[in-house]
């Protein structure tokens, strides 16, 4: 009683000297004060998150939780919204267990009959990012020229950047194929016209600096037809000889493959002069091998191989013929105005002669067509057949091209590859001839000499050629 007679007398006091009347130290005490502080939280998704509210004399009056913007969750003790994740700690703090997205946004505490007493929390809430295939197998299959589309649904907060890799035959690149295009901030995809190489695996991956990156594998199968490599596409043979041949067929699916004889239309099946094989290498590529044995004459000709997919059908065709095999012509200088060009041909049956084509090179002139006898003694070579020819009369500094055919029982071989050379200066390009074959020279060959520049094979080999021929053969022999 003596303490409240006090304060009237001083406050009387202090409205006579012309003074305002202010709260003292003694009535702050009373009044409820609110000792929390603001927060502004990131929180992974799952998390618990404690939100305080200390309020200093309180008393009788209660705290009010809510979730803006008009959510209630407790009025004092009492729990209005009932969610069995958020609860109330020491009838103060507000927990939220097993947090996510929904939970995200402002949290005010106040204290009744006083609402500019209050505490406000805001939440964000992290999550890791998430990303799922669509088509949700992660199996896109197209055509070879239509249009494709692979996509993956991203998830996560904040918004994850996403990045494509992809994977073909097990190469693996940070770069995508030419002619796939990202859309809808890269979570898809775009081909316009799909092909092959737009096929294998293509990984999606999200990051957000929230946990763990996540990804997604989307397959791209794009069908097609067989597309075939046969090798070689063509062999030498003759009776008694064995001859191979492979057929490389890409496709999708897989196709199967067959070989025939052109013109037939049974498959050959596999004997004892007929070897099959094939081998299949995932996903797309299978190899067919052939093997003829022991050739008889009516074996050559070509043959077909011949390779089916659900898609479709292609063929290539391979010949076995008696022709010799094409010319591999080599050559050396032999003066400032001639050059020695040399070759070795495989052939089963002898070579009766040779026509030899020379021009000067990248021009228009005519080719010089010379054709070249045998002699007896070339003849009588077996499998291996060798020659040799010095060209003069060519102008020094002068690039020439040549190529060569043989002819045998059988016809005119395909011609040989293309020599260029000069006099005075290397070939550009020398075939590789094993070097136990040993050439024999003939006469030099003039091409200016109007005498050569004849067809058929009429002309007969030069007397000093059979007289080098033979100290030749007699110097062997000596050794």
């Amino acid at each position: 009683m003596l303490l409240t007679e006090r304060r009237v007398l001083l406050r009387a006091l202090l409205l006579l000297l012309g003074l305002k009347t202010v709260a003292t130290e003694e009535t702050s005490d009373d009044s409820p004060r609110m000792l929390s502080t603001p927060s502004n939280l990131n929180v992974i998704e799952g998390a618990t998150v404690l939100l305080p509210c200390n309020v200093l004399n309180i008393e009788r009056k209660v705290r009010i939780w809510k979730h803006l913007p008009s959510r209630i969750l407790f009025s004092g003790s009492i729990s209005v919204s009932r969610d069995s994740q958020i609860h109330l700690v020491n009838g103060s703090a507000l927990r939220i267990d097993a947090i996510t997205p929904r939970y995200a946004g402002e949290y005010v505490c106040l204290v009744s009959h006083h609402p500019a007493l209050n505490v406000t929390h805001r939440i964000h809430v992290l999550v890791p990012p998430s990303v799922q295939p669509d088509p949700s197998n992660g199996k896109v299959i197209i055509r070879k020229g239509n249009p494709a589309t692979l996509a993956c649904n991203v998830s996560g907060i904040p918004q994850p950047v996403v990045t494509w890799t992809h994977e073909h035959e097990g190469i693996q690149s940070a770069s995508l194929p030419s002619g796939v295009r990202q859309v809808l901030g890269g979570t898809q995809l775009q081909i316009a016209s799909a092909d092959v190489h737009h096929a294998g695996s293509y990984r999606c991956t999200a990051e957000n600096d929230v946990g763990e990156p996540s990804s997604a594998v989307l397959v791209l199968t794009v069908l097609y037809a067989p597309e075939l490599i046969v090798s070689p596409e063509w062999n030498h043979g003759d009776e008694g000889a064995t001859v191979e041949f492979m057929c490389t067929c890409h496709s999708a699916p897989p196709s199967h493959i067959l070989w025939m004889r052109t013109g037939q239309e049974t498959p050959l099946q596999a004997s004892d002069r007929v070897k099959l094989k094939h081998k299949l290498t995932p996903p797309t590529t299978t190899e067919a091998w052939i093997k003829l044995q022991r050739l008889r004459k009516e074996d050559l000709g070509s043959y077909t191989c011949l390779a089916k997919n659900s898609v479709g059908q292609s063929t290539k065709t391979v010949e076995i013929s008696g022709l010799a095999e094409p010319v591999q012509l080599r050559g050396d200088q032999s003066s400032d105005s001639s050059f020695l060009l040399m070759w070795t041909a495989k052939s089963y049956s002898p070579i009766i002669e040779y026509q030899l084509k020379i021009r000067r090179y990248k021009s228009d002139d005519e080719w010089t067509d010379v054709m070249i006898p045998v002699s007896e003694e070339s003849l009588q070579q077996s499998l291996f057949f060798s020659h040799s020819y010095n060209v003069t009369g060519l102008e020094p500094g002068t690039r020439y091209e040549a190529v060569l055919q043989a002819h045998n029982d059988f016809g005119w071989n395909r011609p040989s590859e293309t020599l260029l050379f000069s006099a005075g200066d290397p070939p550009t390009t020398e075939p590789v001839v094993s070097s136990t074959y040993l050439p024999f020279y003939d006469a030099d060959l003039d091409i200016t000499d109007p005498t050569y520049l004849k067809q058929g094979s009429s002309a007969s080999t030069p007397l000093p050629f059979q007289l080098v021929h033979i100290l030749f053969l007699i110097g062997l022999s000596l050794l």
